[in-house]
């Protein structure tokens, strides 16, 4: 892990300076998320697929996949907000942010309902036992 922990910085390091002398400090965004796409989609499903026998299908869908699925409605509605509401003053900013996030909260709850359903049901179990174990003491 340290050995691509390197080559992510060097190549992040490389980009940033180069497409930053092209497009100025979006040049440096775009060069740390370059950097960080390609590492995560070629060295890490490797590495959980033989270290932890995840399959890459398993990891593109689940650690990938369903974060896309929930932040494309939300830059949707940020770019309209940005279009139609454009922010003057930092309160205004925070206020939008506040309008605009339920978006990515509620299609955070529809993507991820089954592991929500699932962690909701771990969690009462601990209650339940930590309730018992009070009362039978």
């Amino acid at each position: 892990m340290a050995y691509w922990a390197v080559v992510e910085a060097a190549l992040n390091l490389s980009l940033s300076i180069v497409l930053a002398r092209k497009i100025g400090i979006y040049g440096v965004a775009w060069g740390t998320s370059i950097a960080t796409t390609i590492i995560h989609l070629i060295f890490w499903p490797r590495f959980l697929r033989k270290e932890l026998h995840v399959p890459v299908r398993t990891y593109l869908w689940d650690g990938w996949g369903k974060i896309t699925l929930c932040s494309i409605p939300f830059a949707v509605v940020c770019y309209l907000a940005d279009r139609h509401w454009h922010p003057a003053s930092m309160v205004v900013f925070f206020g939008q942010i506040l309008v605009t996030l339920p978006v990515y909260a509620v299609c955070s709850f529809w993507i991820f309902k089954d592991e929500l359903r699932l962690m909701w049901r771990g969690w009462r179990r601990t209650e339940t036992v930590s309730v018992q174990d009070v009362t039978a003491e």
